[in-house]
């Protein structure tokens, strides 16, 4: 392993022992790496801990790996357990880097990973027993550990990781028309923002408008229980819209006294709701104000504010607490009916 890098911590997600063995002796025999530097996990419960406590740098997971122990390994697993580590990356500001160790590269599980829009993996490998313990397989699988950790942040990732399509994926499914618009209007646009000659002011505009459209839509949805867009009235009233995200906590502002408890569900976090309340504010800022969005018109706008690609970047990570509570809310209607 190079000794300019960090001394890595790695985490070992495999249900096989003979695998994991292998593993561990390229690590410590070629790799030089001191033992407590290594931990292992036979399932996606126990890596989801691992990863919590242990707080590794890199992680090698299987593609087929149990839940719990006992259960039948599943690439739905291992799945959740990217999740997590996406999850744990933006919450806490890490950049833990995965390796997939897989007895098939073409598994149409493995496809459907490379799908999900997933920059914190690095590298697919193929597994067996004896690739495990060939000179080839070892080399290669420090020289992709050396790579992930003297590879410097990626910008994208670092500010486009709260909502990556995996993140939103479950939404296809619960409320299509949401999944389209965030899909479209938000990521691909987002998106477009490296592209070369994008006016890149209307374009960041547009998104901070979208967004801030997204948390009325979301209200609107909870309230109704609806998850057509048509029936969504939008508004310019802040005011209204911190209401009904506290309401959605279970607390309510008062003035001169601040929040008290309302008795009613928490259906969103106090962060999603802060959160999005601030996406709100952004959004009344862009319609408002900034620079008009013919260019040819700019130079008459000089005192107006510029939005930037970092400005639309804010918007769609103050968004994403609420999508996840949101997608959690729609699970537990489906499973109440």
């Amino acid at each position: 392993m190079n000794s300019a890098a960090k001394m890595p911590k790695v985490l070992i997600v495999e249900d096989e022992v003979e695998i994991q063995r292998g593993l561990v002796r390229i690590l410590t025999y070629t790799g030089k790496l001191p033992g407590g530097y290594i931990d292992l996990a036979g399932n996606s419960t126990d890596s989801k801990e691992k990863i919590d406590d242990f707080e590794p740098d890199i992680v090698l997971l299987d593609l087929k790996i149990p839940r719990v122990k006992g259960d039948t390994p599943d690439v739905i697993n291992s799945n959740d357990v990217l999740n997590h580590i996406e999850l744990t990356n933006y919450k806490f500001n890490k950049n833990i880097k995965v390796i997939i160790i897989s007895a098939s590269v073409k598994d149409k599980g493995t496809q459907k990973l490379i799908l999900g829009d997933r920059s914190n993996i690095v590298k697919f490998l193929d597994k067996d027993e004896r690739a495990i313990d060939s000179e080839e397989f070892g080399k290669e699988l420090l020289r992709q550990i050396d790579k992930a950790m003297n590879e410097e942040p990626d910008e994208k990732r670092m500010d486009y990781s709260a909502i990556r399509r995996s993140v939103i994926r479950e939404l296809k499914e619960l409320n299509p028309e949401l999944f389209n618009k965030i899909d479209k209007e938000v990521l691909d646009e987002f998106e477009k923002l490296n592209e070369k000659g994008t006016y890149i002011h209307k374009k960041s505009k547009d998104i901070i408008i979208t967004c801030g459209a997204i948390v009325e839509d979301i209200l609107a949805f909870i309230k109704s229980k609806s998850t057509k867009l048509a029936t969504v009235k939008y508004t310019d009233d802040p005011t209204w819209v911190r209401g009904k995200l506290d309401a959605l906590t279970g607390r309510r502002f008062v003035k001169d006294v601040g929040f008290e408890l309302t008795g009613g569900p928490e259906i969103i976090s106090r962060i999603a709701s802060g959160m999005a309340y601030q996406a709100y504010n952004l959004r009344s800022e862009a319609v408002h104000g900034g620079l008009d969005d013919d260019p040819d018109l700019n130079k008459y706008f000089a005192n107006k504010y510029i939005f930037t690609r970092e400005d639309a970047a804010v918007s769609v990570n103050l968004i994403m607490p609420l999508i996840r509570d949101y997608i959690n809310y729609l699970k537990t209607q489906k499973k109440a009916k």
